[in-house]
């Protein structure tokens, strides 16, 4: 809300009242309104993906490549290189502030190469040398909120950074409240300057029986409006997803899979990652069992069985049986031992258990008479009955 802001005066009267209620003390104090202004139209850094003037946040496992990912991104930033997804816009290279502590920067350096980074309009933020009184050298680490003023003087001095890149934000904040603050801060900042954060944070994240992506942090995240996961694809190791979990501005975008290739992202934009079944596992596991009870029906244990050495949970069996309306029937009893089918031909069930009622009856020595009704031989019966 960037409209005007203006003071709404008060009469004694109402002043003392306000006071009251606020605890204000010896202190006067009179609310401070501010106007709705009009709408702005969305500006981007990857058009759907990364916006301008806000913080992204992409949360992920150790190892599942965040560094790789926001490398890229600078690298991209830096040669005005095309974004992976097809957009064609032309764009100028522009100045990227890395802020690490992981790295040295020789470590830095070398991957940035390998991204295909413009090292010339890269700089990296990540201590602060300090000298006492006789002279003596030291370096201290960037923190965040508390270092906020350093970098809005970076940014006076280099007023062409068109991204900033936290790896990671927990390197830079020691509690929960200065990540929550700093998230806060960085996002004015950001609108401020008409630029693009994006930051890393550690999380777990794992997939569900249905096959929704579920983030789980120890970190506080509800600053970031625009927050993204990575994941590892449960049936590919080596591939990865990009997988978005929170952008509450604009309408979600389908997430992206790639590989890293010699220390570089290789990005796969024909294949678009769904928001609701990432993995596909529950699209792996609704046509793997569609496929199997349209040739015959199968006993639940079997299909559990079946279901298991393909990967595939008996929470996702269910909830696939659901989706294709997949029916139970309970066979057995009496002598036999109960069982439950699973069957998607209601008509081919029908015949199954017509079938199974013609063998019972044979069995027992009786006919089926034209209407489906069960005879008895009437010798059998009469020796029965003596």
């Amino acid at each position: 809300m960037n409209g005007r802001n203006y003071v709404l005066h008060l009469t004694d009267e109402e002043q003392s009242v306000f006071e009251k209620v606020s605890g204000a003390g010896d202190r006067a104090e009179s609310p401070l309104l501010g106007e709705l202004a009009p709408p702005v139209e969305l500006r981007w850094l990857w058009k759907d993906r990364i916006p301008l003037g806000q913080v992204s946040l992409i949360e992920g496992p150790p190892r599942a490549g965040k560094s790789f990912v926001v490398h890229d991104l600078a690298a991209r930033v830096t040669t005005g290189a095309r974004w992976p997804d097809g957009d064609d816009e032309q764009r100028e290279p522009a100045r990227c502030l890395v802020i690490c502590r992981q790295d040295a920067g020789e470590t830095l350096d070398r991957r940035l190469a390998l991204a295909g980074a413009d090292r010339d309009r890269v700089r990296h933020f990540s201590h602060f040398l300090s000298a006492d009184v006789k002279h003596r050298v030291a370096l201290r680490p960037v923190t965040l909120p508390a270092d906020m003023p350093a970098l809005e003087l970076l940014l006076e001095r280099h007023s062409d950074v068109r991204l900033i890149v936290i790896d990671s934000l927990s390197d830079v904040c020691s509690t929960s409240e200065q990540a929550t603050e700093a998230l806060h801060r960085l996002n004015s900042f950001a609108a401020m300057y008409s630029l693009a954060v994006v930051t890393t944070l550690r999380a777990d994240v794992r997939f569900d029986c249905r096959g929704a992506v579920k983030v789980k942090s120890t970190w506080p995240t509800a600053a970031a409006r625009c927050t993204w996961c990575l994941a590892v694809d449960p049936d590919d190791e080596t591939r990865r997803l990009f997988i978005p979990t929170r952008m509450n501005f604009c309408i979600e975008p389908n997430g992206l899979g790639f590989s890293i290739d010699a220390g570089r992202v290789a990005w796969n934009p024909t294949a678009p990652v769904s928001l609701h079944d990432p993995a596909q596992s529950l699209s792996g596991s609704t046509r793997w069992l569609s496929g199997l009870l349209a040739e015959r029906d199968v006993p639940s244990r079997e299909v559990y069985r079946l279901g298991a050495e393909l990967g595939f949970t008996v929470d996702m069996l269910k909830y696939a049986k659901k989706k294709i309306g997949a029916h139970l029937h309970k066979m057995g009893g009496f002598s036999e031992p109960a069982y439950w089918l699973w069957s998607l031909n209601a008509d081919r069930r029908q015949e199954d258990e017509r079938s199974a009622d013609d063998r019972v009856t044979r069995a027992d020595g009786g006919d089926i008479s034209p209407d489906g009704k069960h005879t008895v031989d009437s010798e059998r019966l009469e020796a029965v009955v003596c």
